[in-house]
């Protein structure tokens, strides 16, 4: 074994490889390391259930923002009096919304978790489709869309 590789393996730090390795204040040899537990076998039926729970969660959450507004933005906008334009047009202020908070919700999720963070995604989710739907007129309608727009990067 090099001397190199003894270096790296030991956990000792970066520094030039000798025969001797030093250590510095602050290293810490693999033996000082905690033992860590292994994580659980990853089973078939474990994967299937994450795919379908995961799959399941997606069909929801486009199919009542993405897709709904395909089939119901004429009808959205004939009850509030608004303009195709406007209608959809929400389904644009969501994405754009979106696009601008996935990086700080990246820091948010690496920061709390993605359970909190995608439980909380659905509620902001829930919360901006329930304003949606009270709405009656393009204000409120739009910062409904805007705040599905925050919650899609988190959902």
């Amino acid at each position: 074994m090099s001397a190199l590789h003894r270096h790296v393996n030991c956990g000792i730090g970066f520094g030039r490889a000798t025969d001797k390795a030093v250590r510095r204040p602050g290293d810490i040899a693999l033996k000082d390391q905690p033992d860590i537990a292994a994580p659980p076998p990853v089973t078939v039926m474990s994967v299937v259930l994450a795919v379908f729970g995961i799959g399941l969660t997606q069909i929801i959450g486009w199919g009542t923002s993405f897709s709904a507004i395909a089939v119901l933005g004429t009808k959205i906008g004939q009850d509030l009096g608004l303009a195709r334009e406007l209608i959809f047009g929400g389904v644009t202020a969501m994405l754009i919304v979106g696009a601008f908070f996935s990086p700080y919700c990246a820091v948010l999720v690496e920061k709390h978790g993605p359970r909190v963070m995608m439980a909380f995604g659905s509620v902001m989710a829930g919360t901006a489709l329930a304003l949606i739907a009270i709405s009656n007129g393009v204000i409120l309608y739009w910062i409904g869309w805007g705040l599905f727009g925050a919650a899609v990067p988190l959902a």
